[in-house]
């Protein structure tokens, strides 16, 4: 194998390592979700404060328990904006533990579709705990601000703790910004949204994020292709804040 062929094998390995690691840290986050108890929360807000009142390196292991507590708050945040049939999917799944066969039955809808819901709502918390936002998102008002809560969160910490290279937080701070610029422009449209057809399409879509086209074309009474193509037309103006 040459170099390049070898840089290559390494760059597909390490992106398939990084998507493993990434499903695997949403499900763990989804699942701790539902096996979350008073006391469990208890237990760890009590070594937050003993690592707190410790020296720096316990700090570190005060951060590992805080970026806990995120992932569960950044599962919550994705499963609080599915809909009521993917919901119960999920809850059928990750809090009652039942099999796809089971969950296929009580609900009526195959294996093969549930499977393409998981793997769609375990990258929506993948992205969510890498703190990616996508163009899928550019929509979720609330996912959007809990992001941008979240990494503010995340900045303080490290910053207090001094345990990250400062280039990273750099990075990780005009990343934050991008998402905040996404949500001030979102906050001009819904300010806005009488001053034209466009307006009125996109804020009809950040109120209802649910809704399909047919159904914004509905509740805005204007024709699906009229609504497809300011939905787009949004999409292309905040893409460069998002992650492509």
């Amino acid at each position: 194998m040459d170099i390049m062929g070898a840089k290559m094998h390494q760059n597909k390995s390490s992106h398939q390592y990084k998507l493993s690691i990434g499903y695997y840290l949403a499900t763990q986050a989804i699942k701790e979700k539902y096996e979350d108890t008073a006391e469990k929360v208890r237990q760890r807000q009590n070594l937050k404060e003993f690592f707190l009142s410790t020296k720096k390196f316990n700090r570190k292991m005060y951060f590992r328990l805080q970026k806990l507590e995120i992932n569960k708050i950044m599962a919550e945040t994705v499963l609080s904006s599915l809909n009521k049939e993917k919901l119960t999917f999920i809850e059928y799944k990750y809090k009652n533990n039942f099999s796809m066969a089971k969950i296929s039955f009580k609900m009526n809808i195959s294996i093969a579709q549930l499977s393409i819901w998981n793997k769609e709502i375990l990258e929506e918390v993948r992205d969510f705990i890498f703190y990616q936002l996508r163009a899928r998102d550019v929509f979720s008002y609330k996912k959007i601000i809990n992001m941008i809560t979240i990494m503010n969160i995340t900045i303080i910490m490290l910053k207090e703790n001094d345990i990250v290279d400062e280039n990273w937080l750099n990075g990780f701070s005009y990343l934050r910004d991008n998402y905040f610029r996404l949500l001030s422009i979102i906050n001009d449209y819904l300010a806005n949204r009488r001053d034209s057809i466009h307006n009125m399409v996109i804020c009809c879509k950040i109120d209802n994020p649910d809704l399909d086209i047919c159904q914004l074309a509905a509740k805005c009474y204007v024709s699906p292709s009229i609504v497809s193509r300011h939905l787009k037309k949004f999409v292309k103006e905040v893409n460069e804040y998002v992650i492509s």
